[in-house]
């Protein structure tokens, strides 16, 4: 029988792009069938990787796959580090749409966004908390919420959220929500 695989990682660290070269390591390895375990790669992530603390050295690491990776710390633990999507942000909505988001977000409304691509979905909802600082966003952030867990819009609470474009007809009737399309 064929059952699809999945991995995930799920951090309180902010080091995204790092993940994504771990996940795409294992899933090389997964593929070509190299003889390193996939246990054993996960392991290394979890358990043997040293992360500095924020203003420290950059570390340099291995998975176990032959493979070069590296953490950056942030020189400060408070700033949010946003690389381009703060940039993308105001690049695919313009400057009166983000700003017309800020007001949203500063004064608790409900925020959906959705999108064909799951990585704008993602670096759109952590360029609007990002552009809040000093403030932090404590309501339901969700940048990517699945499709079984649609019902989850219709909360009474505010939220930040990030919904795939097919489930459009499944959110045309949120009333008191502000929709951003991109």
């Amino acid at each position: 029988m064929y059952a699809p695989k999945c991995l995930v990682l799920v951090s309180r660290l902010d080091y995204i792009e790092t993940f994504r070269n771990c996940l795409g390591i294992i899933y090389c390895v997964y593929v070509e069938n190299m003889p390193v375990p996939l246990e054993t790669l996960v392991g290394n992530i979890l358990g043997c990787i040293q992360v500095p603390p924020p203003g420290g050295p950059q570390v340099r690491f291995s998975i176990g796959a032959g493979d070069r990776q590296a953490l950056q710390p942030p020189l400060s633990p408070s700033l949010p580090v946003t690389h381009t999507s703060v940039n993308l942000l105001f690049q695919q909505l313009g400057i009166r749409n983000v700003i017309t988001l800020f007001c949203a977000i500063m004064t608790e409304h409900k925020i959906l966004f959705h999108s064909k691509s799951y990585n704008r979905l993602t670096e759109a909802c952590r360029a609007l908390t990002a552009l809040m600082y000093p403030f932090r966003y404590t309501h339901v952030y969700i940048p990517l919420l699945p499709a079984p867990l649609v019902e989850v819009l219709s909360t009474p609470t505010p939220f930040i959220m990030g919904v795939h474009s097919s489930l459009r007809s499944e959110v045309a009737e949120l009333m008191d929500v502000i929709v951003v399309l991109f």
